[in-house]
């Protein structure tokens, strides 16, 4: 009866390694899709003649890897021969003119090709000489965008709010750092206190290197996010074994002390497509304000579905936490490695 009980337990272990292995092949395979595939492109459009206009477009990449999208412009419209290629480790900036007889952009339509395969977000300025302005957002779900007679459409505040809320929602890095630290601690006083540690100090980065008061180098900073992710991730593995660390006693100060990492990170992504020069602080702010929104809202959303599974399931997500730091510590050790590679 012994042995009987013995080979159905070994049987269970073996099912469960393999079922943990599984998941870890998918995982890995998941992983392939770069956690910064989300940072914004810009296309900035400025019109410095009667219907000749200067085009800066930016696209992100990794190293010499860049996203498989690109603009189209009203039929009526015809790009300039003479090209201007930067490739900025971060992303590729193409400069160039296009030329729009009288007519300009009005009653056009500009089209992202390739937008809908991929997470990302496009901002679209444009800016003309009687002062008519235009701030979108092209998304997947909404790869063109038919211009106005008058171009008036979108607010700074609106719009870099959004990109804000896109940003860290499309970040799977940041957001499986927030999930390493819900893990991590236990109480909702412990709680609310190291959420607000770890936003108050990205915070402070993202403003800082946005304005330039300390410089944000890319792939070393995105490298060493992947390393927090990692870090946070043993730590929760020791302290679902019984061992406590200053990261268990006080949380609050691990969650800042990463968090001015992922502030710059941010920053990365705000960078990348720029500030308005006439409303730099309004839009650095919301953009900001947008990351918090976004935050909290993944944060009501897992802690909702823990809720959820306790009362309806009987399932207590706890018991998950060792899966799941695993999963986590694996994302984040396949990142630091692939940043390093672009990085060297």
């Amino acid at each position: 009866m012994m042995r009987y009980e013995k080979r159905v337990n070994g049987s269970r272990t073996i099912m469960a390694k393999g079922r943990i292995s599984t998941l870890f092949f998918l995982l890995l395979l998941c992983f392939q899709v770069d956690a910064h595939e989300s940072r914004p492109a810009l296309l900035d459009i400025t019109e410095i003649e009667s219907g000749e206009f200067d085009v800066h477009w930016k696209v992100p990449a990794t190293g010499s890897a860049r996203l498989a999208i690109s603009p189209t412009y009203p039929e009526h419209c015809t790009t300039g021969a003479h090209r201007e290629l930067i490739n900025a480790v971060t992303a590729i900036i193409e400069n160039s003119h296009l030329y729009c007889a009288e007519q300009g952009l009005r009653d056009g339509t500009i089209v992202i090709e390739g937008l809908d395969k991929t997470i990302t977000t496009v901002l679209l300025r444009i800016e003309t000489l009687d002062g008519g302005s235009l701030s979108t957002i092209l998304s997947p779900s909404r790869i063109s965008y038919r211009l106005p007679d008058v171009l008036s459409e979108g607010t700074i505040v609106v719009r870099y709010f959004e990109l804000g809320v896109r940003h860290i929602l499309g970040g799977i890095d940041h957001l499986l750092f927030v999930l390493g630290l819900l893990l991590l601690v236990e109480g909702t006083r412990k709680l609310i206190v190291t959420i607000t540690s770890f936003t108050v100090a990205h915070s402070i980065t993202l403003g800082l290197a946005t304005l330039g008061m300390v410089p944000a180098p890319g792939s070393i900073i995105e490298a060493l996010i992947a390393l927090s992710i990692v870090f946070v991730a043993l730590e929760v593995l020791r302290y679902r074994s019984g061992k406590k660390s200053c990261s268990t006693r006080q949380p609050w100060i691990l969650a800042f002390l990463f968090g001015l990492l992922h502030g710059m990170g941010f920053a990365g992504a705000l960078l990348d497509i720029g500030l308005p020069v006439s409303e730099t602080f309004v839009a650095l702010l919301f953009f900001n304000l947008g990351v918090e929104a976004g935050q909290l809202f993944f944060l009501t959303a897992i802690v909702s579905l823990m809720g959820i599974a306790r009362a309806m399931l009987s399932v207590n997500p706890l018991r998950w936490s060792v899966v799941t730091s695993y999963v986590i510590g694996t994302a984040g050790a396949y990142w630091f490695l692939e940043r390093m590679i672009v990085f060297d």
